[in-house]
């Protein structure tokens, strides 16, 4: 059997499958204002999942994404950072378990537990999620090593930033399970919609239908 990762934790919840049809994923990136024609079909059908961009912003602008989302969720160590260094701790960051447990396609929501002073996803692992197949990361909290996440060339859209490192300061507590977004309820598979207006999320058994309303929408 092949050597498992160091970091296979025990808080990862598994994957549930979740595929979108290629064909209408293009035809969706192709809408202008994409977020907001998925905004007004969520309202009409009296669900909540929209987040503005005053939120949470793109670090770029221009960007748009979709895909299912895979969670993650910190809250702040019990520990000093101080004293997990002197117990030879390098701390308990998700980086490494998100890249582990990730699929093609997917997009990183990271609920920060409300911190904003400490990052939760710096160059390295933006890096690192681009390469597992991680199409965006979305992130309440804050973000660093901003021209090195640009230059890697993985679309953020994060509260706040900051050149504090959240090592020894952030605990990753689950993986793959329900967390909060800038106020709404967010699931694992949900299909995240992004654009430079914000964020909505999409319980993926209306994601179809939902999908068809948007490009029904559109102008003849």
């Amino acid at each position: 059997m092949a050597d498992q990762p160091a970091h296979h934790p025990h808080f990862s919840h598994p994957s549930s499958e979740s595929s979108l049809d290629p064909a209408v994923l293009a035809a969706l990136l192709q809408v202008s204002g994409l977020a907001s024609a998925f905004s007004d079909e969520l309202d009409a059908r009296g669900l909540r999942g929209a987040v503005p961009a005053s939120v949470a912003p793109p670090l770029v602008a221009g960007n748009k994404v979709i895909g299912p989302a895979l969670t993650l969720r910190y809250l702040p160590e019990r520990s000093t950072a101080a004293q997990l260094a002197a117990s030879g701790s390098t701390g308990h960051l998700g980086n490494a378990a998100l890249a582990f447990t990730a699929r093609k396609g997917q997009v990183a929501v990271i609920d920060g537990g409300g911190v904003t002073e400490v990052s939760l996803l710096g160059g390295l692992a933006a890096a690192g999620a681009l390469a597992s197949g991680i199409v965006a990361a979305l992130v309440d909290g804050a973000v660093r090593d901003i021209d090195e996440i640009v230059a890697a060339g993985l679309p953020v859209w994060a509260s706040a930033r900051t050149p504090a490192s959240g090592r020894r300061r952030m605990e990753a507590v689950e993986l793959n399970g329900w967390i909060g977004f800038g106020g709404v309820q967010v699931r694992p598979g949900d299909v995240a919609v992004a654009d430079d207006s914000g964020v909505c999320f999409v319980p993926p058994e209306r994601f179809a239908e939902v999908a068809a309303a948007v490009l029904g929408n559109l102008p003849a």
